[in-house]
């Protein structure tokens, strides 16, 4: 079926956005708002008008709309003042709209992308560590981040895990991160600092890490202690891996797919 993208480029740092269309392989987008960084206010009024001008001329049957971000919601509220079947993927339990059970389309791309990670990433190489041999740290929440002296102590806290894992900590670089978080970082020898790195280096870093912490979700609280932090860390490296992927076995976007053609025949 027909179909065109609207990009509201709301993460707007080169290794956050134009990497994925690259690197995937992805088509341009066919309307791009340039929203880039605003206020969470002025990103949402800016998207509102520039949406609703692209609904109103192109009338789609439908909107798809992936995700949680401000472009999510916005997307859901323009279609719905105007009357346009919206199709939200991610969901969860906010609709009481009768609901399709996909699984998860990153775990899609996932594992549709990770012999090509594997064979084609550089980022071994860039970093001076082999396969196996380091931990893995992503870190950008604003809970976590905005505070230095909370940013710092958490620092202090990861950094503690190497003497756990025996391996250092690789972290990437997050886009927001200012200076001042990257000296707290720095400062601690068995922390590898890295630039922001695209979706397939990271592809391959995931499964050759001995051990993986992220803020991601809303891990790592403000409260935790560098003990627990600790405590936690020993507990996983002697857990056995032994579970499945709970997010989907890679096929989420063909149940997607057939969702949105039952749907489009009920409307017509």
């Amino acid at each position: 079926m027909p179909f065109s993208v609207i990009y509201a480029n709301q993460h707007y740092a080169e290794r956050m956005n134009r990497v994925f269309f690259n690197e995937l392989e992805l088509p341009k987008p066919d309307h791009h708002l340039g929203i880039g960084s605003l206020s969470r206010g002025e990103q949402i009024g800016r998207m509102l008008t520039g949406i609703e001008w692209i609904l109103l001329m192109r009338r789609p049957s439908a909107i798809v709309v992936p995700g949680d971000t401000n472009s999510a919601l916005v997307g859901d509220l323009t279609a719905d003042k105007l009357c346009i079947p919206a199709v939200r993927v991610e969901a969860r339990l906010r609709s009481y709209d009768r609901i399709h059970i996909a699984g998860n389309t990153i775990a899609d791309a996932s594992q549709g992308y990770a012999e090509h990670a594997q064979q084609h990433s550089g980022i071994f190489y860039k970093i001076g560590l082999s396969k196996g041999e380091y931990s893995l740290l992503t870190y950008h929440r604003p809970s976590n981040t905005d505070d230095l002296t909370h940013f710092a102590a958490l620092m202090d806290a990861v950094a503690d895990i190497e003497e756990v894992s025996g391996f250092p900590l690789v972290l990437p670089i997050h886009p927001r991160l200012g200076e001042n978080q990257r000296h707290a970082a720095a400062r601690h020898r068995h922390i590898t600092l890295t630039g922001p790195v695209g979706y397939l280096d990271m592809l391959a870093l995931l499964p050759n890490a001995t051990l993986i912490l992220t803020d991601s979700g809303g891990v790592l609280p403000a409260g935790l202690e560098a003990s627990e932090l600790r405590s936690a860390a020993q507990a996983l490296l002697r857990r056995p891996v032994a579970w499945t992927n709970p997010f989907g076995d890679g096929f989420a976007y063909r149940r997607i797919l057939d969702g949105l053609t039952a749907t489009a025949d009920r409307l017509h």
